[in-house]
């Protein structure tokens, strides 16, 4: 089997269709991945490998490395589900599988500049990877319109095969880059394709939601004001390209909500949420791109509290303190949440010295889900809903 590594940038479908092509295959893919496997396994030994696995093992590399830097599973798999230690965990063999030679967009997307650019320097045109991110539509290299190509094998051709069959978007007036929201949108999602590991979900929500209550923004799709995530986004972007890409958000009527995109925002929902509703978010959250996506980083640390948590600040007494008060803590009385903890050590010390004696009083296991040193310490009920738990800390 004749086996050819991929080029810069090169999608992986378009990669498999080139391996496809190179090998004279004329039949269905399956008899690709047939011969794939039996490739991989006379060489490496492996039984049974998965295709991705099979495809970079040969072409000498890690699956992770290639789907990394060739599929579009780090813009899908941008934020991931945390472990117990509250770090992002790594993405999974079944997100391999539903994304390494798999294409999101119902069709083939291409530039005709790339293409010019690619024979003249490589010989021959491939399927670039940036072109077949959901919602893109014009090329970030050039600033020229994208064209989709609607056949169902058009990964089985070269680019160049395709320009007969190919067609501009529909959309007037959004193609050129003089809507704001559209050019960061586009900056956003090719950020997102560079990322090495998933982001923490719980941390992105918790930031994001910081800052959509900054900018007083509701929470959750069932809030009957106008001042919601999906509003904002509604006004933000072309309702044309809306209409294409995102068409819930175009025909909703009044103020009504869209969960898909405003439980971005719900720090306690569940499930993983979709990357497209991450990108908007970040663009209406957002004025630049780059703050944006270093704002939701988990190599950056956290703010110390989290926006409108605390609603005001009481009035300090005049009196001098006694010393058995000067060793509690400081607590918001009209919130009753502590004005700043460090970390869930802090938040352990801080209970001692305002409640006595944590073993004495009636306790529950409260495991932090923000930091990586594991919590032991036990906290009563009654203060963790007081005061807040380390879930709550913001700079864990």
């Amino acid at each position: 089997m004749l086996i050819t590594k991929p080029l810069p940038e090169e999608f992986s479908v378009g990669h498999l269709g080139r391996l496809h092509r190179l090998n004279g295959a004329t039949r269905e893919k399956k008899y690709l991945y047939r011969m794939v496997k039996v490739a991989c396994m006379a060489q490496t030994g492996h039984a049974q490998p998965t295709p991705v696995h099979a495809v970079a093992s040969l072409i000498g590399s890690e699956a992770v490395q290639y789907l990394q830097q060739h599929s579009l599973l780090p813009f899908f798999g941008y934020a991931g589900l945390s472990d117990k230690a509250g770090q992002p965990s790594h993405w999974r063999n079944g997100q391999f599988q539903r994304f390494g030679f798999s294409a999101i967009n119902p069709s083939a997307v291409l530039c005709k500049d790339c293409i010019s650019e690619d024979v003249n320097f490589w010989g021959f045109s491939y399927w670039r990877r940036e072109h077949q991110l959901l919602g893109a539509r014009w090329c970030t290299r050039h600033g020229n319109a994208l064209h989709f190509v609607g056949k169902n094998d058009a990964f089985d051709y070269s680019p160049t095969e395709m320009l007969g069959h190919c067609h501009p978007y529909p959309v007037t007036g959004v193609l050129d880059n003089a809507n704001d929201g559209l050019r960061r949108y586009h900056q956003v999602i090719n950020l997102m394709l560079e990322q090495g590991a998933p982001e923490s979900l719980a941390l992105m929500r918790d930031r994001l939601a910081a800052r959509a209550r900054n900018l007083g923004l509701t929470q959750g799709s069932h809030s009957k004001s106008n001042r919601t995530l999906s509003n904002r986004i509604v006004n933000i972007f072309p309702n044309a390209w809306l209409r294409e890409v995102f068409p819930r958000l175009a025909i909703r009527s009044g103020a009504q909500g869209i969960a898909g995109f405003d439980n971005v925002l719900r720090t306690m929902a569940n499930g993983v949420v979709s990357a497209p509703a991450v990108a908007t978010a970040l663009v209406a959250l957002f004025d630049d791109s780059q703050s944006a996506m270093a704002y939701v980083s988990s190599n950056l640390p956290p703010p110390l509290v989290s926006a409108g948590r605390i609603k005001s600040t009481p009035q300090q007494p005049t009196e001098k303190k006694d010393a058995a008060s000067s060793d509690k803590p400081e607590f918001n009385n009209f919130t009753r949440q502590p004005r700043y903890l460090s970390d869930c050590q802090s938040f352990a010390d801080a209970y001692i010295k305002h409640n006595g004696d944590i073993t004495a009083q009636r306790h529950r296991r409260y495991d932090c889900g923000r930091c990586s040193v594991a919590f032991e310490q036990k906290l009563p009920k009654t203060f963790v809903r007081l005061f807040g738990g380390p879930r709550h800390i913001k700079q864990c």
